[in-house]
């Protein structure tokens, strides 16, 4: 079994987190740079995954329409108002999904650690991914 924090004690750090995400919100919009292009070159595999031509079609035109000063400004005019209120709105969800990838992850059992680090990794980190990916499917 996977030792993780309690549904309850990721649930108060996630609400404590409601005051202050609107201002850390705003930092990260401003650290990003490059969006837009970043954006294009994930074209290929948007396409992949979607598989809606004329949806993608569309992202790229609306994309191609904008900058990353755009991009920034509603981010930080009104993503960085919104975050705050909304994960308050959204406190039974967070705590549904939650239990959710916390019991996942909780009922992956792992073998013992070993001394070579890329054995750990393939024993005790995939697993868990599997099973993580496993429920995003489900």
């Amino acid at each position: 079994m996977v030792d993780t924090k309690t549904l309850e004690a990721t649930r108060r750090k996630w609400e404590g987190a409601i005051g202050r995400v609107g201002e850390a919100y705003k930092e990260g919009v401003q650290g990003t740079s490059g969006f837009v292009a970043k954006a294009l070159e994930g074209q290929a595999l948007y396409v992949e995954q979607m598989q809606k031509a004329n949806v993608l079609a569309r992202r790229a035109t609306e994309l191609a329409k904008t900058s990353d000063e755009d991009w920034k400004r509603g981010a930080r005019e009104k993503g960085s108002a919104r975050i705050g209120p909304g994960m308050q709105a959204s406190k039974e969800k967070f705590g549904a999904g939650m239990g959710e990838v916390l019991a996942t992850i909780q009922g992956v059992t792992l073998p013992p650690k070993t001394s070579d680090p890329a054995t750990n990794v393939a024993n005790r980190v995939v697993p868990i991914a599997v099973a993580l990916h496993k429920l995003k499917d489900r």
